[in-house]
């Protein structure tokens, strides 16, 4: 994979950090997310790249790893959107000192990112014909047995 796409992955793929302090948290989401499916604009990210992505969020930080690199930061929501809204701030790695403006959706086990890749929060999780937009959905991975 060259450094361009894995700059690229990880820049889009940080928006599913923890929520804020301030705010009341609708669910637990600290724990270690392994993306499903993923898509920028009409483009499917390919298998191989989705195998070696993770994102973990602990409190209102997160580390997104995409082999064999990483990207840290913290993020927060933000009041007043339609849909829930996030703010993105990349600490370490490719993202550093970048703001990426996301809306989420947790349900359970699942969360849903969709990122503004262009500096515009996204109104809804459809990414069709928006190359701009990149959208990934995550699995919590289950607890190891011991």
């Amino acid at each position: 994979m060259t450094m361009k796409l894995t700059s690229l992955v990880l820049s889009i793929a940080l928006p599913v950090l923890a929520w804020a302090d301030d705010k009341p948290k609708p669910a637990k989401v600290d724990g270690t997310w392994l993306p499903v499916s993923a898509k920028l604009g009409d483009m499917p990210f390919p298998e191989a790249i989705l195998k070696g992505m993770s994102l973990t969020l602990v409190g209102n930080k997160y580390l997104v790893k995409v082999d064999p690199q990483v990207d840290k930061g913290t993020w927060k929501l933000v009041p007043g959107t339609k849909v829930q809204g996030m703010g993105i701030t990349g600490k370490v790695g490719p993202n550093k000192g970048k703001t990426i403006p996301t809306i989420i959706r947790h349900e359970g086990d699942k969360l849903t990112v969709c990122c503004g890749m262009a500096g515009k929060r996204p109104t809804k999780f459809d990414t069709a014909g928006r190359a701009d937009l990149f959208l990934v959905v995550y699995q919590r991975q289950k607890a190891k047995e011991k």
